[in-house]
């Protein structure tokens, strides 16, 4: 007949620390159980509700996982506990309570039983929200007990006694092969259970993942898109600014510098007004036409002036003209390349109709920023279309760009480069270096100034125009030195295509 009764242990709990996690057994008695007892002790264990503010009341999934260690040959029995009895205290709203009635599985072997008890909130889905396991407690030891359920009876014993002794000790036996597939079947539960937990989160991971990853993606092309807006307006307006040093006053330190000297003098030099003029007179002129020309009448303040023009006879008829050209294709017109001094062509040659159109159009061919903390000397970059021209702009998110050296800007085609060398000044904030294959001079901004002569234009740059960009610091200094701080320094790569 199977076990039916229940079994309630009123001894004195085991406490956990919520803090330290440590479980301490309140009654010294209770530390020793017997070998081979099975749910005959039920240990009722106690916790603050509350631990780091999480009410432990709303755990779902409550544990007790078991080691049972052999004294002398260290052997061992593990196995999981499932609490089906969480509850709180009716001797007080702030603590819960729960029991683990022990299993002949915890008490096989003679020696140490240790345990840790895991609190744990799952949703509905499989998902693990909340873990929280106490310390191991090592404080219960299981000590020898005597089981003779494997031992037949005395010979003298009659026929009836050896048949109950024979099947006592098969019903013995099934039941320990019973207690031992339960444990591990606890054991293959616990695992199946964490197996799940760990795909499901694993699968809600690579998911948030892909789209974060998504989103990165969305907010850099939004800020290139707004930062080239940026250094396309930049240049628009500067252009339309124009160039300060062209100012006429005294101080070019800014245009609102200037805006405001030119303000306080008047809009002029700086000597005082003269005398008003006397008032002017505007001349009129008239013309009547005759029969053989025309009379003009010009009146100033000085009077009247008429003037008669008579109309000359036609001349002779010249000879027709003849410009010869050889060498021609379809499609070219006629150059005049010299003339004499009657203005009569003696020279001329055939040439391409000039292209029409408007300017050049810029595009923003890439943008490398380095950090202060970066120790870089060089950059090399590869355009990703050939161009006809090329502008190297750069700037400092703070007040110094470098410490005063020599820098190195080369554009070219596959190793053949022209190159420029120019001195910085570490108080500047804004450079630019322009590279045009019909033109190999590098121009840059006022405030560079030239320390090397310019290049020839290689025949191979011509004909296919700049693919790559490099700048250097010329003594293999870092672009920033370790006094500069809080600075970001970034160059801006233009082209116009071939």
């Amino acid at each position: 007949m199977a076990h039916k009764h229940s079994v309630y242990d009123t001894d004195t709990h085991f406490i956990i620390d919520g803090v330290t996690r440590a479980v301490k057994n309140a009654s010294s008695a209770k530390t020793t159980l017997v070998q081979h007892d099975h749910n005959s002790e039920r240990f009722t264990i106690e916790i603050p509700r509350m631990v780091d503010g999480h009410d432990m009341s709303l755990c779902n999934v409550v544990q007790v996982h078991y080691l049972n260690i052999d004294n002398q040959t260290k052997e061992q029995k593990s196995g999981v506990y499932g609490v089906d009895d969480l509850q709180i205290s009716p001797d007080g709203d702030d603590v819960v309570i729960c029991s683990w009635l022990v299993s002949g599985n915890a008490t096989q072997l003679v020696g140490n039983l240790s345990f840790i008890v895991r609190f744990m909130c799952v949703s509905d889905d499989g998902t693990v929200d909340y873990v929280w396991n106490t310390a191991v407690h090592s404080g219960v030891s299981v000590s020898t007990g005597i089981y003779n359920g494997d031992v037949i009876a005395e010979e003298y014993a009659d026929i009836v006694a050896q048949w109950e002794a024979r099947i006592q000790k098969c019903e013995d036996r099934a039941e320990t092969a019973i207690n031992t597939a339960n444990g591990y079947q606890e054991q293959i539960d616990a695992i199946n259970t964490a197996a799940t937990f760990a795909s499901q989160t694993s699968q809600k991971a690579n998911a948030k993942a892909s789209e974060a990853n998504t989103k990165a993606d969305e907010a850099h092309a939004k800020a290139d898109e707004a930062y080239n807006h940026a250094v396309t307006n930049f240049l628009i307006l500067r252009d339309e600014i124009g160039d300060i040093d062209n100012l006429e006053t005294e101080d070019k330190s800014s245009l609102v510098a200037a805006i405001n000297e030119a303000a306080k003098s008047g809009g002029s030099g700086s000597g005082t007004a003269g005398a008003d003029g006397e008032d002017g007179f505007s001349p009129v002129a008239t013309v009547e036409q005759t029969d053989d020309g025309a009379v003009i009448s010009i009146t100033d303040k000085n009077g009247t002036t008429t003037a008669t023009i008579t109309n000359g006879k036609d001349g002779v008829d010249g000879k027709d003209g003849v410009i010869s050209v050889t060498g021609a294709t379809a499609g070219q017109t006629v150059k005049i390349t010299s003339v004499d001094a009657s203005g009569v062509p003696t020279a001329w040659e055939a040439v391409d109709f000039p292209s029409g159109g408007g300017g050049d159009t810029w595009e923003l061919l890439t943008r490398i920023t380095v950090d202060e903390a970066d120790s870089v000397n060089s950059i090399s970059q590869l355009l990703h279309v050939p161009c006809k021209k090329v502008l190297v702009y750069y700037r400092s998110a703070g007040n110094k760009v470098t410490t005063a050296g020599n820098w190195k800007i080369k554009a070219g085609y596959n190793g053949v480069c022209v190159e420029k060398n120019f001195t910085t000044n570490a108080s500047w904030t804004m450079h630019q270096a322009l590279f045009e294959i019909a033109n190999p001079v590098v121009l840059v901004d006022n405030e560079v100034k030239n320390s090397g002569t310019n290049g020839t234009n290689p025949a191979t740059i011509a004909t296919n125009g700049f693919n790559y960009v490099q700048i250097t610091t010329v003594n293999s200094d870092a672009f920033f030195p370790e006094s500069v701080t809080n600075d970001n320094q970034v160059f801006n790569i233009l082209g116009v295509r071939m």
